[in-house]
């Protein structure tokens, strides 16, 4: 995980400031280079589709099984909430907010 990391950093332009910030628990304004670093995370694991849409099943399978029963939950919640977003660099900020929103405790720390 640690190489997708450095590699969306540089090729977002993204700070590990920024990513210390939205994972902080007070909610935060995602710069545009922090949503693309969100989607390239997304990309490099291979849980996107061609069109740049979530494949919720490849992320509920690249998430750890003890997470299973949230993620399911969460997945479901934020995939309605996200709703529609053409750019997929937004698209992929609004799957990480409501993830943080609706599950801080799991929240995703090492992204």
């Amino acid at each position: 995980m640690e190489q997708f990391r450095s590699e969306c950093l540089r090729e977002t332009g993204t700070t590990d400031e920024q990513i210390e910030q939205f994972n902080s628990p007070q909610s935060v304004q995602a710069s545009h280079e922090l949503q693309c670093y969100m989607y390239c995370m997304f990309r490099l694991h291979n849980v996107t589709r061609p069109n740049g849409e979530l494949d919720l099943i490849d992320v509920y399978h690249a998430i750890p099984k003890q997470f299973n029963s949230i993620a399911l939950k969460v997945l479901a919640k934020c995939n309605k909430w996200t709703g529609p977003i053409a750019d997929a660099c937004e698209r992929a900020y609004s799957h990480h907010r409501c993830w943080k929103e609706t599950e801080p405790e799991v929240s995703v720390r090492n992204y």
